[in-house]
């Protein structure tokens, strides 16, 4: 499937789509300028090459569930994201996104799953080369099965190495798990979790925190779940020394006290491993 600029896809009412190769022959989603899948397509030659935004996006919104399995994902985001979960469920598994741009704003990423529904899986993927890799919604379990670099380069990252997490105070979503452990999870707000729902991270995981951004435990501090486990940090967004370039500036700034707020259940938390924190 090649796009031309500003070309995009989109599902609703119940609308899907199914895209399942192998590793050996993949479905790729691509540039128009893109002459190393499927040949020449603009019969120009040498005269153009693919760069990030050639096209838009594949949104599914308010869709059934799609499924995306070995399929490659190059040259988009030319609108925010190259695939956007708005409001749907996917199984998304083996497949590469690479090469994508995105709009200014951390809200975005190349894979676009803040808005996701329940019961979606992201899992065994490869980000590598684009402006932000992806970013999730609270509502379902992230696993430590995808890579975020090029595995024939392991110097080939995102520009900005983190997920960006979206959290929110429904008090229908489930409890979850997040166990990433190369790039961090990135906080734009505040992670709230009410009475009985829990948050279970897995041992060296990175939580990062953007200004005036806490964790609110409303019940008691054993709703976040191994948050004392063998490599786990909570930090500022700009400590490129736990879990990578997050905010995608190399040195340009370091983290200082007072970056974020902290950890609050009934009193904020002084635990050995929240740095940078004002509480």
């Amino acid at each position: 499937m090649k796009m031309l600029p500003n070309a995009a896809m989109q599902f609703n009412s119940g609308g899907y789509l199914v895209a399942r190769g192998t590793s050996a022959q993949p479905v790729v989603f691509t540039s128009y300028k893109d002459d190393t899948h499927g040949g020449d397509t603009n019969h120009d030659g040498n005269a153009t090459t693919p760069t990030k935004k050639d096209w838009r996006n594949i949104v599914a919104g308010s869709s059934a569930d799609s499924e995306f399995e070995y399929c490659q994902f190059l040259y988009g985001g030319n609108g925010g994201n190259t695939i956007s979960l708005f409001g749907a469920k996917a199984s998304i598994t083996h497949c590469t996104f690479a090469h994508n741009g995105q709009d200014d704003g951390i809200t975005e990423a190349s894979l676009d799953a803040s808005r996701a529904k329940a019961g979606t899986v992201i899992q065994e993927n490869t980000f590598y080369d684009n402006v932000r890799p992806l970013s999730i919604a609270a509502s379902f379990d992230l696993d430590n099965s995808n890579t975020f670099h090029d595995p024939a380069n392991a110097s080939q990252k995102n520009q900005y190495q983190g997920i960006v997490t979206f959290w929110d105070i429904n008090a229908t979503k489930a409890s979850v798990n997040w166990e990433e452990t190369e790039v961090a999870y990135v906080n734009t707000e505040n992670i709230d979790l009410v009475d009985g729902k829990t948050l279970r991270l897995g041992n060296n995981v990175t939580l990062k925190f953007l200004p005036n951004v806490q964790v609110s435990l409303r019940s008691n501090a054993n709703q976040l779940q191994n948050a004392n486990g063998a490599g786990v940090a909570f930090t500022s967004y700009k400590d490129d020394a736990r879990g990578g370039d997050a905010n995608g500036n190399g040195a340009a700034n370091n983290p200082a006290t007072s970056d974020w707020k902290g950890v609050y259940s009934g009193g904020w938390l002084k635990w050995t491993n929240i740095y940078y924190a004002s509480n």
